[in-house]
């Protein structure tokens, strides 16, 4: 038996269970809002669009601030957003899709058992063990397992920045989440699945952590909303869609990442003449 975030999970010896922690349980620090749903709250009108980007931002895990936000703990004040993650899969039921175009959502949604063996991982390793005469043999022993915090390498954050005419600023709107993983097959760092933001916003809003930028206790929705992480504009949209580093290398590439902000603040005071 494997002890999980849930107490005795029923699996076998070689599976460990499905949350990285022993000390506490993931549904008792799930605090969801009277009246959430927030779903589809939030929008802008189109006819208020006055200029607009598509932004995809890469909060990386090698940030020891980045680390210390979202990497799991043993309380409640620091659950890993991967285990609010899974447990939004498992206990929520909430959707996950292949891609990041939700424009045909029936067919890029992930079926919810293809869902959870995503968030499965197959280890293997060479370990030395003895005979009965204490003769040494080298075995190979394999052990499906869950992915934790330590398996992602990165998040992905899908966000419009679009210039608001009517209210005279840039509105920031997260469209989808994705934690990245290291892929063994292509030798490449890639999206494990996406989720659709405005769903998972509920789940993300009642759970709460303390941030280690300002000491506030602030639920995962709010580090979202406010930033509360250090990223890189790795994408726009641009004529031939193409990541930033296609087409830029080493200070181009934050330079282009400089520019873009700059962008957004000269539109707004193109807007009122200043």
């Amino acid at each position: 038996m494997t002890v999980s975030f849930y107490g005795v999970a029923q699996v076998g010896v070689n599976a460990p269970g499905v949350y990285s922690g022993k000390e506490f349980s993931v549904r008792n620090c799930y605090r969801p809002k009277p009246g959430g749903n927030h779903f589809g709250n939030d929008s802008a009108k189109i006819r208020y669009v006055f200029r607009g980007e598509r932004i995809w931002r890469s909060i990386g895990l090698e940030s020891r601030e980045n680390r210390e936000l979202l990497s799991s703990a043993s309380n409640c004040a620091r659950v890993g957003l991967f285990e609010v993650i899974k447990f939004g899969i498992r206990e929520q039921r909430l959707n996950v899709f292949s891609t990041d175009d939700f424009t045909s959502v029936s067919v890029t949604r992930i079926e919810p058992l293809r869902a959870e063996n995503l968030l499965r991982k197959r280890d293997s390793s060479m370990v030395t063990t003895y005979d009965a005469t204490g003769e040494p043999k080298e075995e190979l022993v394999v052990v499906n397992r869950y992915l934790t915090d330590n398996d992602i390498k990165s998040y992905l954050l899908k966000e419009d920045w679009i210039f608001d005419s009517k209210l005279g600023k840039t509105r920031r709107f997260i469209v989808a989440i994705a934690p990245l993983i290291f892929d063994e097959k292509s030798g490449t760092v890639v999206p494990l699945f996406w989720l659709y933001y405005p769903e998972w916003e509920d789940v993300f809003a009642s759970f709460y952590i303390n941030s280690p930028f300002n000491g506030d206790v602030v639920t995962y929705a709010t580090v979202f909303s406010e930033q509360h992480f250090i990223s890189k504009i790795s994408k726009q949209n641009n004529l031939y869609d193409r990541d930033v580093k296609s087409y830029l290398h080493g200070k181009d590439v934050g330079d282009h990442d400089q520019k873009l902000k700059e962008n957004v603040i000269k539109n707004e005071s193109d807007l009122f003449g200043e």
